[in-house]
């Protein structure tokens, strides 16, 4: 069994995407009923203390589970991903959120990986030279061509696999099986935001 370092497949982040928290208008509506049978007067969103940053990381855990569910039952149940953290730019111009993983990959799995490249060898030539290919405003820091990156998970290298696998990840799920960023929303429990400070608000003691 072999470890690796790369980003979670799939996840488009949560700026501007179906992962943006939402519901807060729904919570607050939520904590008005309740003050109004209580005869308290209505709140609004800032005495709200709304818990995005575990929102966040509780998605991303949950994620990550789906994506090795996926995994699992496309390679082998020898597959194990485990989150490490959610990594958010300080600005969201030019990127978006990413998480981080570690995915465990058992020999039998690696070769279902190169298989499916081999199988599907035009569609991923393609998929590597539109996302990798420089061109003005964006300058790649991969190849674009897929036979290099054959080659190279060929070898399994950790070190040269950080960013490729993650991507390689991304190609069968999103390009061969059609799983999109839609089923990965749907398949998860989390999606809304709520105030930490809820009771509270609710006037229970």
């Amino acid at each position: 069994m072999r470890k690796f370092e790369t980003y979670l497949p799939v996840f488009t982040g949560f700026y501007n995407t179906i992962f943006e928290a939402s519901g807060e208008e729904n919570e607050i509506d939520d904590i008005n009923n309740h003050r109004t049978e209580k005869n308290l007067p209505e709140i609004g969103y800032n005495e709200c203390e709304w818990d995005y940053q575990e929102y966040k990381n509780e998605v991303s855990e949950q994620c990550t589970d789906q994506i090795e569910k996926e995994l699992r039952e496309l390679l082998n149940d020898s597959v194990r991903v485990k989150f490490q953290k959610l990594i958010s730019p300080r600005e969201y111009n030019f990127a978006n959120d990413s998480i981080n993983i570690e995915i465990s990959l058992n020999k039998d799995a690696q070769e279902s990986i190169l298989e499916i490249l081999r199988d599907n060898s035009e569609q991923f030539s393609s998929f590597i030279r539109e996302r990798y290919t420089s061109c003005s405003g964006f300058i790649s820091s991969h190849s674009n061509d897929a036979n290099e990156w054959y080659q190279i998970l060929r070898q399994w290298n950790s070190n040269e696999l950080s960013h490729k696998l993650g991507a390689v990840l991304g190609f069968i799920l999103e390009e061969v099986e059609e799983y999109t960023e839609g089923d990965l929303y749907e398949a998860i429990e989390r999606r809304s935001v709520y105030a930490s400070n809820y009771n509270e608000l609710i006037g229970d003691e």
